[in-house]
Parts: C-alpha cells; sequence; structure tokens
C-alpha cells in the first residue's frame, strides 16, 4: 500500500491560507484574538468564569479563577474533583462579556478538549445583556464520547427552538483541531479543520445582537455528559491553543511566522499576507490540489503518494 508523505524541495508547495473554507465572495477582518503566549490571561480581552458568575443551574462545576491558566502557549482550563461554592467539581472557563463583542462573523479555535465520563467542552457565545436565546455553539464535545463533535445554534420564536446536528470524527480529546463558524444573517455553517461538516438557515434571522464568547467545561449534573465515575481522569484540561474572529469585509488577515515553515520548503502564496511582519505578495493564484494535511493553523503542506 503507498503511503502519503511530504515531498520536498520543489515537489512540495507551501501555500497560505486560513483552514478554513472562506466563505464565497467575502473577505475577513481580524476583530479579535489570542495566542495565548504570556504567562497570564490577558485581563484586557478576557475575565475569568462565565458571564453571569461561577456556577450554572443544570451542572456540577463550579469555577475556580485558579483553574485559569496560562501556560505552554495555551490555555488551560484544569478540571479537578473538588467541591466548592455548593457544587461538587472545580472547573476553569474565561469569556469576552463587556470587552469585546460582535454580531456575525467568522469564528475558529485550535483545541483539545478532555475525554472523561462527566465533561462537557465548549467553545460558545450568547448576548452581552445575557437574554437567552439566542446562542451558538461553535463546538461541544462530551468527554464520554470524545470523537463527536456537536454543533447547534438555538433562538427564540414564540419559545425557545433550536437546531443541532454531530459529525463522527477523531477523537478530540487526542490532539488540537481547528474548530470554525461561519454566522451571517441567512446562514450558518460549521468548519472542522478546514473542511465543512454541517450547514443550516433554521434560525439563522433571530440569532443576531451583540454576541460575546467563551471557553469552558461543564462537569457532571445532566444525563447528556452523565457524572464523572471511578474512570473519570483527574485533573484533566481543555486546552485552548488560539482564538481567532473575523469580521466581513477589508483586508484578510493572515500572518505567518517563518518558524512555521518547515527548512526547504518552496512557498506558493495565494493570499495577500505577512510573513514575520513583512508583507508578502501573491505569487500562486491557482495552486495543485493534491490531498492536503494541516501543518500550523494558517499553513497547508500539499502532498503527493509515495511510490515506495
Amino acid at each position: 500500500m503507498k503511503q502519503v508523505k511530504p515531498v520536498l524541495l520543489f515537489s512540495l508547495c507551501v501555500f497560505i491560507n486560513s483552514v478554513r473554507s472562506d466563505p464565497p465572495g467575502a473577505n475577513w477582518t481580524l476583530t479579535f484574538s489570542d495566542e495565548f503566549n504570556g504567562t497570564a490571561l490577558d485581563g484586557s480581552k478576557w475575565s475569568k468564569g462565565y458571564g453571569w458568575g461561577v456556577t450554572t443551574g443544570w451542572t456540577n462545576e463550579w469555577i475556580d479563577p485558579d483553574n485559569v491558566l496560562v501556560e505552554e502557549g495555551r490555555l488551560r482550563l484544569k478540571l479537578e474533583n473538588r467541591p466548592g461554592t455548593g457544587k461538587l467539581y472545580a472547573s476553569g472557563a474565561v469569556n469576552t462579556r463587556n470587552k469585546f463583542t460582535q454580531e456575525y462573523g467568522y469564528l475558529e479555535a485550535r483545541m483539545k478538549m478532555p475525554a472523561g465520563s462527566g465533561f462537557l467542552s465548549a467553545f460558545w457565545g450568547k448576548r452581552n445583556d445575557e437574554s437567552w436565546p439566542p446562542e451558538i455553539d461553535v463546538i461541544e464535545v462530551i468527554g464520554p464520547d470524545p470523537g463527536r463533535a456537536f454543533m447547534t445554534v438555538h433562538w427564540d420564536d414564540g419559545g425557545h427552538q433550536s437546531s443541532g446536528g454531530n459529525w463522527a470524527g477523531p477523537d478530540f480529546s487526542a490532539d488540537f483541531h481547528v474548530f470554525g463558524f461561519w454566522w451571517g444573517p441567512d446562514e450558518n455553517v460549521w468548519y472542522i479543520d478546514g473542511v465543512e461538516r454541517r450547514r443550516t438557515s433554521n434560525g439563522a434571522s433571530r440569532i443576531n445582537g451583540d454576541f460575546y464568547f467563551m471557553f469552558n467545561t461543564h462537569i457532571g449534573g445532566n444525563p447528556w455528559m452523565g457524572d464523572p465515575d471511578g474512570s473519570t481522569p483527574w485533573p484533566s484540561y481543555n486546552e485552548i491553543d488560539w482564538v481567532r474572529i473575523y469580521k466581513e469585509g477589508g483586508t484578510p488577515a493572515i500572518s505567518v511566522r517563518r518558524g512555521d515553515i518547515p527548512d526547504g520548503v518552496v512557498m506558493a502564496v495565494t493570499h495577500p499576507m505577512t510573513l514575520d511582519g513583512k508583507v508578502v505578495p501573491v505569487v500562486c493564484k491557482k495552486p495543485p490540489a493534491p490531498l492536503l494535511t494541516v501543518v500550523t493553523p494558517q499553513v497547508r503542506l500539499l502532498l503527493q503518494p509515495s511510490s515506495k
């Protein structure tokens, strides 16, 4: 059986693009991002906890600010079997309420979510004024089934309405994956590692307003993810490598570091971009289309089947 491997030098074309499949006709301007490269949470962008507090009415975790960690170039939300504030388990969460809001656009994050009975990890958003619904769930993964991605929107139409779907993919607790969501007034589209996995117009016209955004992991108290048991690993972590939010219009904001690109590689630039802060012109408008694999959030390697 033939193996697929990178072919270096002139047989290898690296082209610069975002991992997502750009919605037709759209240019994107970066409006919010965090690479989590420091040693502490950026308080100008985030608050610790949920937008409304440190607990929910339907799960069994409480948010301990000390469980929100920035280390190893990642945001790490620590999950512990430790009671507090009337709840059984300690978790971490961050939100942008009153610090960053947006209506419509493209959201994406690179995440690795924990496996284990009782866990429900999410990247999601709701209105900054805390009215609910609507809600957008960019991604939800439950610990008992970490290979399934749930993608849902909620809205009000004479009562709570929702439209959800799921996709069985790889084990999202084993490695990082990029989860994207195109939020529009007429349609909503979900992407995983740059591939469209769900599309719906249901409720789109009612999912509007200034939204803030959150990362969190719920623990126990609901039949969907169950309760922790003897097999649940403690501590566990919900890890976010980076998050980026875009708005339609303007110039695409694509920036790449030279260290992201393997040595001896020929680049074919397909979008306006900067490399180490310097503008690089477009030189390859129609790259070939062999098998693709993502090696960084914004760099793809073109692969060829090996004859060996």
